[in-house]
């Protein structure tokens, strides 16, 4: 075992990185497919007007995902005495899924995502949304994890 592990484990945040591949393709393949999909059967001004609640859904599906285990939950429990220090990674994860899964959708080529449908107060409230959904999503997965705690 070598020295950074030692340092992950000791300290009380460092193990919720360790999924953060995970929660971050999870957000990012879901925003794109769900956009994609999206594309085929909507006018492209609704799809952009759509797409911050779509970006902003799967942004609390990251941060869902990023602490629904009960090893991660437990550390983000332990971390909630310390107010949004706790709640900042899966935030952080919910704003870099906005931006990925956007830059992968422009790259892409989706046409909702043209300068004339898609402006800039879009991408921030697509981007803002994400942030405050992702922990949002880790909220919900604290709150599930104590009613489960509390049924049994």
């Amino acid at each position: 075992m070598g020295p950074g592990k030692d340092i992950a484990k000791s300290s009380g945040m460092g193990g919720i990185w360790r999924p953060l591949p995970r929660a971050l393709l999870t957000g990012l393949f879901g925003t794109v497919v769900l956009a994609l999909f999206l594309q085929n059967f909507l006018a492209d001004r609704l799809l952009a007007g759509l797409l911050p609640l779509v970006v902003a859904f799967n942004g609390a599906v990251a941060g869902f995902t990023l602490v629904k285990r009960p090893d991660r939950l437990a550390r983000l429990l332990d971390a909630t005495t310390r107010g949004f220090a706790a709640w900042w990674p899966p935030a952080a994860l919910g704003g870099l899924c906005a931006l990925l899964s956007l830059g992968v959708l422009s790259l892409l080529g989706l046409e909702a995502l043209s300068r004339e449908f898609f402006g800039v107060v879009l991408l921030v409230l697509a981007c803002l949304g994400s942030l405050i959904c992702g922990a949002g999503g880790a909220w919900i997965a604290v709150k599930q994890a104590e009613l489960a705690q509390a049924k049994s």
